[in-house]
């Protein structure tokens, strides 16, 4: 029974960014327990706005746009990353205390214009200026910190010319300027006066603290590559501008329209609606920051063998055909046990998108052909959900190479004689009906449970657990799939040999 496409695509959004939708959950819930006063309560929400980015962040953030020329391999160290995914976690922070800086400016000259140098000096916000300033400073020196100390994470080999220290400067001076421009827009005495416009402050801010987030572990290195290696049309390289500025203007835009519209109805904007922001910018972290797209899975192949007991002693006389037969001929899926022995398969992901030739980056070097992913009995892919055309990554679809229900495996001319896949159970809202029987003694088993290979198979499915069972002249081995771990990098699966039939069973003799 198929799935209503758009329970389908509910089904694979919720799959894919659970992470997310549980942040979203707990801070909302979490907001009730915060008391009036706290420094994460302010009025304007832009505490618990930066805490959803930086938890966001936590769980989600990288780098957006081009990185470094796909032919190269990179350097990874688990301790790398763990510093750069800090500094992005305290990017929001940092902007947070400088837009907090920035917005005691007025009130302080306002003050200077009516008292004297000693009464400045003893104003109340002079106090909260210098613990803002100290906070920018002290965040600002950790995530040079971590970015520098971090920098091997994801470094090539090649290192042409390129302005690495003039791309930080502008970067800064960016960053600041726009921060500092924020927190100007809305500071209290533009709330006061023009609360349509005050509302660009937290905007420009929550765009700002997505946006530098995922450009602080930037590499001018990657950018100077690619802009050296050129493009296949012999164009020149140019840096993408519409995915930076998506993630600038599009939060602040959702965020400036809800305080506008709260202003309009003279209703200012208070904590009590700080979950609206934070379902916001978790909304917005899972369009910034996908799930990154897998090209292959780590599978792998358990041998089984059945278990149930020792084997009664044959009869001296012929049994009835109505009598089952015992022993290791007669698998069921609920009664075997693996064995140490396990086969490493990576199987492709088949998308509608080939991100190896969408690239349009000059290759370095002639690149050898990956190994073709077939086996004997066919091609082994993850192809596309056939209801929504979204990737999937929950069975493997085995397209036979032929037509015969007999496959010669290599040296000694062994015969494949048969090749059934089962499983224990069917999924929900599959047919339960039982397939037809042989003899009698077989048992009621819903015909979505067995596949078998026949003169007129042309497809076959694994998922995880299924039974994958080859009998090759009188040796039969059941193998249990487990699919595992997804591959990001092409590179990490393009010289893997692909284990064949051969490889899992005796050529008998």
């Amino acid at each position: 029974m198929k799935i209503l496409l758009p329970f389908a695509f509910a089904r694979k959004f919720i799959t894919d960014n659970v992470d997310l939708i549980a942040l979203g959950w707990a801070l909302t819930c979490a907001q009730t327990i915060v008391p009036l006063g706290h420094f994460f309560a302010r009025q304007d929400g832009a505490a618990w706005m930066t805490l959803a980015v930086s938890a966001a962040a936590l769980l989600r953030g990288r780098t957006i746009g081009d990185t470094a020329h796909p032919m190269l391999v990179r350097r990874r160290s688990a301790t790398d990353a763990a510093l750069q995914k800090a500094a992005i976690v305290l990017t929001p922070w940092m902007l947070l205390f400088l837009y907090d800086a920035a917005g005691l400016a007025p009130g302080l000259m306002l003050e200077g214009t009516t008292s004297n140098i000693a009464q400045l000096l003893r104003s109340e916000l002079l106090p909260h200026l210098a613990a803002n300033v100290a906070g920018t400073v002290m965040t600002a020196l950790a995530i040079v910190f971590c970015v520098q100390v971090g920098y091997d994470e994801g470094a090539t080999s090649w290192h042409p010319p390129g302005g690495r220290v003039r791309g930080w400067f502008a970067g800064a001076l960016m960053t600041i300027s726009g921060c500092v421009l924020a927190g100007l827009l809305g500071s209290p005495q533009i709330q006061a006066l023009l609360p349509i416009v005050a509302a660009v402050g937290p905007a420009t801010l929550l765009g700002g603290q997505l946006l530098v987030s995922s450009m602080i572990t930037m590499r001018m290195q990657d950018l100077a590559q690619l802009h050296t290696a050129g493009r296949r049309d012999e164009k020149p390289y140019s840096p993408p501008v519409f995915q930076p500025m998506l993630t600038l203007i599009g939060p602040g835009i959702g965020l400036w329209l809800l305080q506008g519209m709260l202003a309009l109805f003279g209703r200012p904007f208070s904590f009590a609606d700080a979950y609206v922001v934070a379902i916001h910018v978790v909304i917005w972290a899972g369009i910034i920051w996908p799930r990154p797209t897998p090209v292959a899975i780590q599978c792998i192949l358990h041998e089984a063998i059945p278990t149930g007991g020792k084997d009664r002693p044959v009869a001296e006389v012929a049994e009835g055909f109505e009598r089952p037969p015992e022993g290791a001929l007669r698998l069921n899926p609920l009664t075997l046990k693996r064995t140490r022995s396990i086969h490493p398969w990576i199987v492709p992901i088949r998308s509608a998108r080939i991100d190896k030739f969408d690239n349009p980056t000059r290759p370095l070097w002639a690149r050898p052909p990956a190994p073709l992913p077939t086996h004997v009995m066919g091609d082994a892919a993850f192809e596309p959900d056939p209801d929504t055309g979204l990737d999937q990554y929950e069975r493997i679809s085995l397209y036979l190479r032929g037509q015969q229900d007999v496959a010669a495996l290599g040296a000694g001319n062994s015969q494949a004689k048969k090749i059934v896949i089962l499983r224990a159970y069917p999924k929900p809202g599959e047919s339960r009906r039982r397939r037809l029987a042989t003899y009698k003694w077989e048992e009621g088993v819903p015909d979505v449970c067995v596949q078998q290979v026949a003169a007129d198979t042309e497809k076959l499915w694994l998922e995880d657990g299924s039974i994958l069972v080859i009998s090759v002249e009188g040796y039969v081995r059941a193998y249990e799939v487990e699919i595992g771990q997804a591959l990001i990098a092409a590179a990490e699966y393009e010289t893997f040999r692909m284990p064949q039939i051969e490889d899992y069973a005796p050529a008998g003799g």
